[in-house]
């Protein structure tokens, strides 16, 4: 069985909502494939990139985040560098303001772990409360990261979320990140507010999802006591403390 990654035209809207990303599962493929695929918004030049494996030395660290100049400001941080990280193949572009280049949505790395990032909107009220400037990896960070340090699919997310426990989260106003590899697929959002909260699910090999934007649904409440599903801590107390949710109404929690 193999992981296919696919590159998809370019598209452009003013509205900038043009990004979307497709996963299909090993049994609905005739040779047991997984699929994996998108298509990004960026309007400026891109370029494919090898991106050789390296050793780095103890101590050594990597900027992360955005600048003043991004729509909601940051500043940049450092965080630990991996002692290893793996070589990838990359589409890397230019384009947003604040965030700098180069800038990625992922890509395939050399144990066949694939990703590609999808707009997410948070909900305004995260928006507005998230700190300026703010501070932690960007959308980009993220997915290169985990390009560099991931060998599955579920660790990808792993290594993800543990740096947004730790280091918080640099954002747009939201966003999302498809995996696969040659067994499953996850999505994790990753959302504004700077209380760094995330959330994500596995997808098996009789799923197709559809990311337009990136979304999951229903959330079980017991989520941290499943397999089939990781998050922050504080994901669903937050939500009750804000008065977004109550945890005893028998209703769903759904993003």
């Amino acid at each position: 069985m193999y992981l296919c990654l696919v590159w998809l035209g370019l598209v452009w809207t003013p509205a900038g909502s043009a990004s979307y990303a497709i996963y299909i599962g090993k049994n609905l493929t005739k040779d047991g494939s997984v699929l994996i695929g998108g298509s990004g918004d960026e309007v400026s030049s891109h370029w494919l990139e090898v991106v050789a494996g390296a050793t780095h030395a103890p101590g050594a660290s990597m900027t992360v985040g955005v600048t003043s100049e991004a729509f909601m400001p940051g500043q940049f941080s450092k965080i630990p560098q991996a002692p290893q990280t793996y070589r990838y193949l990359t589409m890397n572009y230019s384009e947003y303001e604040g965030f700098p280049p180069p800038l990625t949505n992922g890509g395939l790395n050399e144990h066949n772990v694939a990703g590609r990032d999808v707009w997410s909107p948070s909900r305004p009220e995260l928006v507005s409360m998230t700190p300026n400037p703010q501070t932690g990896p960007q959308y980009s960070d993220l997915s290169r990261i985990a390009m560099e340090r991931a060998k599955s699919a579920r660790e990808a997310v792993q290594v993800i979320g543990a740096l947004i426990d730790e280091y918080g989260y640099s954002t747009y106003g939201g966003n999302s990140h498809l995996f696969a590899d040659e067994e499953e697929g996850w999505v994790l959002l990753n959302f504004a507010g700077g209380q760094g909260l995330w959330i994500a699910e596995r997808l098996g090999p009789d799923d197709i999802r559809m990311s337009y934007p990136g979304y999951i649904g229903d959330i079980p409440l017991d989520f941290q006591q499943r397999d089939d599903f990781m998050g922050s801590a504080n994901f669903i107390d937050f939500a009750v403390a804000q008065g977004w949710f109550d945890a005893g109404s028998g209703d769903a929690f759904n993003v």
